[in-house]
């Protein structure tokens, strides 16, 4: 027996938090969630707005119902849900077009039938929070790899192998009994079970996927930090090579000066018939000095020879510290890969939620938390798609929403502007500015754009 049809390869339920998606899983796993299966406890006593959504082979989204659901202090589906998704969509009227044609779209205000409307919501259309943009865009990264063509993915051809080998399980069973009818509570019991295996395998293999892409993520930034310093530590060692080049140069240049002089004077000396005691001080003075100036020449050269050793020295151990790391990273991943440390932090139930404004309150993932305390805004800013520098401007907006524009007389306009809720739609030099300014700076604008294109 089945436990889904080939329909629901392309079906899938996704959660909303925050105006974000949050969870997405196939429509067959939730139709074990609402089995009794298997509890999920970042649900536990909350009630849920959630979509169901069926896509064509170019996940473009066909059809989509916006439905509550309520979940229990144990994590478990509200047992007594029951709104008919798939009966819903079939008499589901025209929504917008997200790329093949109108959807079929029900939602509390489009609902073919009365009784189910306290159980649907109605999606945002507006702004950052446009529920059909973030469908459209999550669907398209295909996390949940649903099917994009006419033959059967592998997922589903193992699913029906376990299922007909569970059959034949049972009926094995029921032949070795001597005839004797099947037991319809216990193959209930058993494809229960098979639905929370297969719920909790897909749940764990996103999870370690999403830890093992971090994992790259870390090491390649570490990796790339190593070579950098590499790299720079190379620079500075060819840069103290050609100084070192030219300074030999400079004393083999002073060398060949000091042995022409010394030349010049014994010439002169021995044409001194009665200077020869004057002579033979001038030569010691002479090589005295010139043995001061070649060993300071010759300690600079050694100097200069010891930090060039140090360098290649703190080259060789870099290039050891990358052999670590990237051992290190092979480690991780096949600790990733058997699942140890998923299970763990799993069966832990540890989560750390943080509330940061234009984010609101989110989920900050373990591995994730001394970045956060590193900088919780930065954090926040990557976690609401904008750059920090954004983030820093219309934090700075939404706690003081005022025209930040200057008078002709050089004072700060100061009048209060519009808040922009969502970091994602503030336009610094626009949302910040008063009607006045901001028409005044949109005609600038035009007016650079047209003697630009006059040049």
């Amino acid at each position: 027996m089945r436990l889904s049809a080939a329909s629901d390869e392309r079906s899938a339920v996704l959660f909303f938090e925050n105006g974000r998606v949050g969870r997405q899983m196939l429509f067959r796993e939730f139709e074990a969630l609402l089995d009794q299966v298997v509890p999920v406890s970042d649900f536990a006593g909350r009630q849920l707005t959630a979509v169901y959504v069926e896509v064509n082979s170019r996940l473009h989204v066909t059809g989509a119902v916006f439905f509550l659901i309520g979940f229990g202090v144990d994590g478990m589906a509200d047992p007594k849900w029951n709104v008919p998704l798939k009966l819903l969509l079939g008499q589901a009227s025209s929504g917008p077009d997200l790329g093949s044609g109108p959807i079929r779209l029900v939602c509390r205000n489009r609902c073919p039938v009365a009784w189910h409307q306290s159980q649907l919501w109605d999606p945002p259309l507006g702004g950052s929070a446009n529920a059909f943009t973030a469908l459209s865009q999550i669907l398209a990264e295909n996390r949940l790899r649903l099917s994009t063509a006419h033959d059967e993915p592998e997922d589903e051809a193992f699913d029906e192998g376990l299922d007909d080998g569970l059959d034949e399980g049972v009926d094995d069973a029921a032949g070795e009994g001597g005839g004797r009818p099947h037991d319809k509570g216990g193959r209930a019991r058993l494809a229960r079970s098979m639905r929370s295996l297969r719920l909790r395998l897909s749940l764990l293999k996103s999870e370690h996927e999403e830890h093992l892409a971090r994992l790259h993520c870390r090491h390649r930034e570490e990796l790339e930090a190593v070579a950098q310093t590499c790299a720079a530590l190379e620079r500075t060692i060819a840069d103290e090579r050609r100084v070192n080049a030219h300074l030999k140069q400079a004393l083999d240049a002073q060398a060949a000066e000091f042995r022409k002089v010394r030349t010049l004077i014994s010439s002169q000396i021995a044409k001194i018939e009665h200077g020869e005691q004057l002579g033979k001080q001038l030569m010691e003075d002479f090589d005295a000095t010139l043995h001061v100036a070649t060993a300071e020449l010759q300690e600079q050269l050694q100097r200069k020879d010891l930090e060039r050793a140090q360098r290649d020295a703190e080259i060789e151990r870099l290039h050891g510290v990358i052999e670590e790391l990237q051992q290190q990273k092979r480690s991780l991943q096949e600790q990733a890969a058997g699942g140890d440390f998923l299970r763990r932090m799993s069966e832990a139930g540890v989560s750390y939620v943080a509330i940061q404004p234009g984010a609101g309150e989110f989920r900050v993932p373990h591995e994730d938390i001394v970045t956060y305390l590193e900088s919780p805004q930065e954090y926040a800013a990557r976690y609401c798609y904008v750059d920090f520098a954004h983030y820093a401007a219309w934090l700075a907006h939404y706690q003081q929403p005022r025209c930040g524009s200057r008078r002709d007389n050089g004072e700060l306009c100061g009048l209060p502007v519009h808040r922009v809720e969502a970091p994602a739609t503030f336009e610094p030099g626009e949302s910040d500015r008063c009607s006045s300014h901001r028409e005044s700076s949109l005609t600038i604008s035009r007016l650079i754009k047209r003697a630009g294109s006059t040049a």
